[in-house]
């Protein structure tokens, strides 16, 4: 999950939140969507 609030906006980052992670912490957009990227390549979840 991702969620953007204020501050995020603000500072043009994400928090991250995974399902059996729990939370990640706030990463610029930019590494998310990397990441994201990243995973959809690698077939991973």
């Amino acid at each position: 999950m991702l969620v953007i609030g204020g501050r995020d906006m603000e500072s043009g980052a994400v928090s991250v939140r995974l399902h059996h992670g729990g939370p990640q912490g706030a990463k610029p957009k930019a590494e998310v969507v990397a990441d994201i990227l990243a995973s959809i390549k690698e077939r991973r979840a």
